[in-house]
């Protein structure tokens, strides 16, 4: 329904397939297949992330933007150097505030009660984030039994003071994002609130937690 051009409108349009302007020597831009190299099952696929490759700084870009209100903006390794802030590049709107309200509201439900992301919940907080299991690539296709699991979300959902990506590589313990990689998000969630000093949003229920 969507179809080919639209869908590489939004891969290109979030970043995919370029340097994420960070800066960083051996950036990779990720691997993103041509339309005109696309296969008559790759519509189904890229969507669910088999046929397309990204980074973490790439994923974590695309969130930051929707934290952002849907501003995208360039990422940054330092902050400051002798005291003096390095200003943010210009960003760049990926989203209307509207359809980026949505998909923060829509993020939430991932880390509720009953989400694939609900071990991610950081109790007082609101958390917006998904879990991701990816097989990782063989020669041929898709590894059965080798995956990267990840979690990226931002809190509180809406009014972002942090964002944080967990990448597990390879787990053996589980490979589902939502087990392995979203409890460490509420273990470094939960220490940032009180490292930055981030007031609560919310009660804090500990029987749901």
């Amino acid at each position: 329904m969507v179809g080919k051009p639209l869908l590489m409108h939004w891969i290109r349009r979030y970043g995919f397939g370029r340097y994420t302007g960070l800066g960083f020597p051996g950036e990779s831009p990720g691997l993103v297949t041509p339309g005109r190299n696309w296969t008559a099952s790759s519509i189904g696929t890229i969507p669910i992330g088999q046929g397309i490759g990204v980074t973490a700084m790439q994923m974590a870009s695309m969130y930051q933007a929707i934290a952002n209100g849907g501003v995208m903006v360039p990422p940054r390794l330092v902050q400051a150097l002798g005291g003096r802030e390095v200003k943010p590049s210009a960003g760049h709107r990926v989203l209307t505030p509207e359809v980026d309200r949505e998909l923060v509201d829509m993020l939430g439900t991932v880390v509720e009660d009953g989400g694939t992301g609900f071990k991610a919940s950081i109790c007082g907080y609101s958390v917006a984030g998904k879990t991701g299991t990816a097989q990782k690539p063989i020669p041929g296709g898709y590894s059965t039994s080798d995956y990267d699991a990840s979690f990226v979300g931002f809190f509180p959902a809406h009014d972002p003071q942090v964002e944080v990506m967990v990448v597990v590589d390879s787990p053996r313990t589980s490979h589902f994002g939502g087990v392995v990689a979203a409890p460490a998000f509420e273990q470094i969630g939960t220490w940032l609130t009180n490292y930055l000093g981030i007031r609560p949003d919310k009660p804090c229920d500990r029987s749901v937690h």
